[in-house]
């Protein structure tokens, strides 16, 4: 099964941010149909804020193993990149964004999991400049708005990788949050329901500084688009293949919504009725930035986005080859390796197992930049 994806072809980053398409409010993903190959439309992961909550857990006996690393300071030492010390820049491609008014987003928000091949902490900006730690969203600078994101160690050395927000802008006051959904999660729905809360889908929303209600935690909910907004969704082989989905975060004051989807894939046949496996929910799409030395390794844990142990088995372990390799996936692998050859875009299989041996994968991308 091939992968639908949706993406900005973006080469290395040039500049400190851009725009690009009319202003609008909705999300277009209309041409995001199952087997896809390219469209307007967006993909990503980012961080999360500090404040946030659900009223409740899933209605899914299952658990949700959501235990994506904070990059902000990652210290990864993957040497993939070459023997001198390098960054690799790994970012979400695309965030889909919900405001009333400007807001300054900070570049860590569309970081995935960048590393520095000689373990040294990162810090991320907008610019060359590591001062400059906010990206700069308006209502007003169009529907779909560029920018890149620099991952520095402290030694110095950078990587950049280009990305954008899918801006839909909201009526509201100034002072209502801001929802910041990941533009494209992808899900395999092979061996049953699988349960997605809301903050599955939440990319790192925030209250807004001053404002009535920035000090609570956001309350986060979920829903089919055009349906009831609840604490998750369910989705199964009846969903459709391209499931838009709304996130509301609430300061208590006030609200925000922000339209996304999921990719929603059947990509394994049971050996039996009613057999057991783990659920993959990983990030529909990242985009890399090549040191360089023009090789790097895309740290697995980068795709994951809360895959579920359906099972209940434990010891889930996660693992990525191409699409269309026909050689036994590596389990212990924790990179897989891109170069310059690989510049563009490289669908890739996001593979689960338990400890009950059960596997499970689904297709995504990552879009390789940095290369002349």
């Amino acid at each position: 099964m091939m992968v639908a994806i949706g993406w900005i072809s973006i080469a290395a980053c040039s500049s400190d941010s851009a725009s690009n398409g009319d202003s609008g409010s909705s999300l277009d993903v209309a041409s995001l149909a199952d087997g896809g190959t390219t469209t307007d439309a967006a993909m990503t992961d980012a961080g999360t804020t500090d404040a946030r909550t659900t009223d409740a857990s899933p209605t899914d006996a299952s658990t949700t193993d959501a235990s994506t690393t904070d990059a902000s300071t990652t210290d990864a030492s993957s040497t993939d990149g070459g023997s001198a010390c390098e960054v690799v820049t790994v970012v979400n491609n695309g965030l889909a964004v919900g405001l009333t008014s400007a807001y300054d987003m900070p570049a860590k928000t569309a970081e995935a999991l960048s590393y520095s091949t000689c373990g040294q902490k990162l810090t991320f900006s907008a610019s060359k400049n590591p001062a400059d730690t906010v990206v700069k969203l308006s209502p007003t600078g169009g529907a779909t708005q560029l920018f890149g994101i620099w991952a520095s160690d402290t030694s110095g050395h950078q990587t950049s990788a280009e990305t954008y927000a899918l801006i839909q802008t909201q009526t509201g006051p100034a002072c209502a949050p801001v929802a910041i959904a990941y533009s494209g999660l992808v899900v395999d729905v092979s061996h049953g329901p699988v349960e997605l809360p809301a903050a599955v889908i939440d990319a790192g929303s925030s209250t807004r500084a001053g404002c009535p209600g920035a000090s609570s935690p956001l309350k986060l909910s979920i829903g089919i688009s055009g349906g009831t907004l609840a604490n998750s969704i369910s989705l199964s082989d009846k969903s459709s293949a391209t499931t838009l989905v709304t996130l509301e975060v609430s300061d208590g004051v006030n609200s925000t919504r922000v339209e996304t989807y999921v990719l929603v894939q059947a990509n394994v046949t049971p050996k039996t009725p009613g057999a057991c496996a783990p659920a993959p929910v990983a990030m529909n799409g990242l985009a890399v930035g090549l040191p360089p030395s023009g090789a790097a390794g895309i740290p697995v844990r980068s795709f994951e986005r809360g895959s579920v142990d359906r099972c209940s088995a434990g010891g889930l372990v996660r693992a990525m080859r191409r699409a269309g390799d026909t050689t036994p996936v590596d389990f212990s692998a924790d990179t897989i390796k891109v170069s310059c050859k690989d510049s563009g875009t490289q669908i890739i299989e996001y593979h689960i197992r338990d400890n009950n041996s059960a596997t499970t994968y689904v297709e995504s991308y990552a879009l390789v930049q940095g290369c002349p």
